[in-house]
């Protein structure tokens, strides 16, 4: 689901906790009126969580497991999708 397109740059911003003042309360008013926002924002906070978990897992010595390839790869492969698709 796609958020509305003048929300794409705010949406990232709420998700890096980047937001003050009106321009906060704004976005916030938005979320709380508009589904495909919401969906979007809590898209972009699932993958901000996988990345962190990912950068947090323990190093490993040799290559990355098969599952882990996978995990990693998927969650680049929707960052870059989000970013090609923002203004």
């Amino acid at each position: 689901m796609s958020p509305c397109w003048h929300m794409k740059a705010l949406l990232t911003a709420r998700a890096d906790q980047r937001l003050s003042g009106l321009i906060k309360s704004y976005v916030e008013l938005h979320l709380a009126q508009c589904a495909q926002c919401r969906a979007a924002l809590e898209s972009l906070l699932a993958l901000r969580e996988r990345l962190i978990a990912l950068r947090n897992a323990p190093a490993s010595t040799g290559t990355l497991s098969p599952d882990r390839q996978e995990r990693v790869q998927a969650a680049f492969t929707e960052l870059y999708k989000r970013h090609k698709d923002s203004p």
